[in-house]
Order: structure tokens, then C-alpha cells, then sequence
């Protein structure tokens, strides 16, 4: 079935539904997007055009739509238009949306698709919770599936993570900054687990600001902000973002505790539910890391 922007098709062996865009959507916007990045200015007519289009992808890949309300946003404040010209506005205004946009497209090659099941529907796949915790001076977390866990990691904060994300090491007021990246990491190395299939996908920690980001993949301040966007841009990447966040009081969270802060790895052993998992090692982030 053609749709407006998309095609439908339902799947009969696997009992779902196959959404693909069309080619010229993906292709129109590229263009769109490259041509406003080669000007200092734009007209807002081509704006809003591109506002369009990039929304018929965003029904389709959900963590677009913070992206394209920061594309229409600039629409309606003047700060963002040329006063010489009132037809254009500044390209510097649309500068986050569209470096986001385009690096995702970068990364598609031909039709984008997703397909939907009616057993990830019905929850039927497998259960994957990710419990996690950070320190202001290392990172942690473990996985579990089916109930059982099976691998955890932990990794210290280096240089480089204070420089790119604003924050010095050991200080109290990078802690939101360092929750957000725990859930970074952790949802990056474990996303094989659950990017190409429905797993009922459970993400746990003593963070609100952490989870509330997960959900709106918006957030305050430079370092989350620009780690909310590298998390949607790993979500649009997958198939589905996590089904259940939750909030798990510190006093509770004693295994991710434990893994984040390094004074306790260093001077205790092991916890005994952590013994039979595997150990994750994470590889040091470079600036190539980041997206």
C-alpha cells in the first residue's frame, strides 16, 4: 500500500508490518539540507519545506522530532531572521538540526524501513534491562536478560570526556552530565543485544534527569544537550528506543554504584551477583567516538 510519503507491506510469515519512505523523500531532503548548508542565509519558505519533509520522517523514526521542532522553531522568532531581508533567515540559527540531520542521512544507504511485529507488540521478545550508574569520576552498568545477568562494565572518566562534555573531574556539578553518559555508553555497546529485533528493553538508574532525557532525548545544559543528541541519533540508527525507563533510589542501585566509582573497585572485591557475568572492557572514547 502507497501512502502519502511512505509504502506498507504487510508481512505474512512473520505477522507484522513493513513502513518504508520513499526514495525521493530521503533524496529531497538531503538536497535540501546541503544546499541550506552551503549559504549563510536561507529564505524560510525553503525552510519550512524542509520542515516538511523531514517531518514525514520523523512520523516514521521518532527521535527526529525534537530535530525538526528545532527547524521550525527559528520560523517564528525574528531573532533568527535577516533584518535586511525578511524573507531569509540566518542558516547559523539551523546549524544543530541539520549537522544531526545530516549525519544520520550519511549513514542510510537507499530506502529507509522499519518493521513492526506483532509479537514485539504483545511484548513477547526478549527482556533486556540495562541497570546503570555514574560517579564524577568513573561510569558503570550491567545487563541483564531473561532475568539473568550477563555482562557488566566499568570504565573511568578520562581527559578528553571532561573536554568535550564541559566538566571538570571529581566536580559535583558535572554529576547530571556524567549520568547522561553512562546511559550513552552503555546503550551504544550493548546495542547488537536489541537494535534489530523488538526486545522489551528496560533501562534502570538513580538519575531523573537521566530518564527524562531517555523519553524526550531533550536536555538542559551543554553537556547533556549534546549527549541527548548523540543517544537519538543512536536511536534513530535502531529499530526502537528503550520500552521502560525507570527511576531506582541510589541506596538500591548498589552493583552500578559500586562499578562507577573506582575507589570502591580498587579497595573491594568483586560483589558475589557479579562474578558468574562477563566483564565488558570498554575501549578509551576518543574524540572519534563521538558522533
Amino acid at each position: 500500500i502507497s501512502w502519502t510519503s511512505a509504502r506498507l507491506n504487510i508481512m505474512t510469515d512473520t505477522y507484522g508490518v513493513e513502513v518504508s519512505l520513499k526514495d525521493e523523500i530521503l533524496e529531497d531532503v538531503k538536497d535540501n539540507i546541503s544546499n541550506i548548508q552551503a549559504y549563510n542565509r536561507v529564505q524560510l519558505r525553503t525552510v519550512r519545506q524542509l520542515a516538511g519533509r523531514a517531518n514525514c520522517i520523523g512520523s516514521l523514526v521518532h527521535p527526529w522530532r525534537p530535530f525538526v521542532a528545532m527547524l521550525w522553531a527559528p520560523l517564528y522568532d525574528k531573532r533568527a531572521h535577516c533584518s535586511d531581508m525578511p524573507t531569509h533567515m540566518w542558516t547559523k540559527a539551523l546549524d544543530i538540526p541539520l549537522r544531526w540531520m545530516s549525519a544520520f542521512l550519511a549513514g542510510t544507504k537507499g530506502t529507509l524501513t522499519r518493521s513492526y511485529t506483532l509479537e514485539g507488540y504483545l511484548g513477547e521478545g526478549t527482556s533486556v534491562e540495562i541497570v546503570m550508574d555514574a560517579s564524577t569520576r568513573g561510569l558503570g552498568a550491567y545487563l541483564v536478560e531473561d532475568g539473568v545477568l550477563q555482562e557488566f562494565f566499568y570504565s573511568d572518566l578520562s581527559d578528553t570526556d571532561a573536554a568535550i562534555c564541559g566538566h571538570r573531574l571529581g566536580c559535583s556539578d558535572g554529576q547530571q552530565t556524567w549520568e547522561a553518559l553512562v546511559a550513552l555508553v552503555a546503550l551504544r555497546i550493548w546495542s547488537p543485544r536489541w537494535r534489530n529485533k523488538r526486545s522489551c528493553l528496560r533501562v534502570l538508574g538513580d538519575s531523573v534527569t537521566a530518564m527524562v532525557l531517555l523519553l524526550k532525548l531533550k536536555a538542559k545544559g551543554a553537556g547533556p544537550a549534546l549527549i541527548a543528541r548523540e543517544i537519538a541519533l543512536d536511536m534513530a540508527d535502531a529499530l526502537y528506543q528503550p520500552s521502560v525507563v525507570g527511576h531506582l533510589p541510589g541506596v538500591a542501585n548498589t552493583l552500578a554504584d559500586y562499578l562507577s566509582r573506582p575507589e570502591k573497585r580498587n579497595s573491594l572485591p568483586l560483589p558475589a551477583a557479579l562474578r558468574q557475568a562477563r566483564r565488558r572492557v570498554i575501549a578509551p572514547r576518543g574524540r572519534r567516538w563521538w558522533r
